[in-house]
């Protein structure tokens, strides 16, 4: 049968073949009842080889869903302000490293 791509992106991976999930859901239990024995983030984190703030969303899925909210950047800037700190950052670095030449230093605000 042949898939066009928009078929292939709405296709759902098994569990386990799915490389971008480091802890598979079978071990979330597990994860909540060391979390209540008494073991730290930081200890379950290094356990499962992954950063603590994942096993914080494990415990806390309200926490994930508050941070998913909050990520996309155009609630901070808009691209006029964007373009702006953009051009700062730029001629700051030129300053910095005092670039002889460079087009940031010739970037007009």
């Amino acid at each position: 049968m042949h898939y066009s791509f928009n078929d292939a992106v709405k296709m759902r991976l098994p569990e386990g073949e799915d490389r971008r999930v480091k802890i598979p859901k079978s071990e979330h239990d597990r994860i909540k009842q060391r979390y209540k024995d008494g073991e730290s983030l930081r200890v379950l984190g290094r356990a499962y080889g992954v950063d603590k703030r994942l096993i914080q969303f494990i415990l806390y899925p309200e926490r994930l869903i508050q941070a998913r909210k909050n990520r996309d950047w155009r609630l901070y800037h808009n691209r006029e302000n964007l373009t702006k700190l953009t051009r700062e950052l730029r001629q700051r670095k030129a300053r910095i490293f005092k670039v002889k030449g460079s087009k940031f230093n010739q970037i007009k605000t």
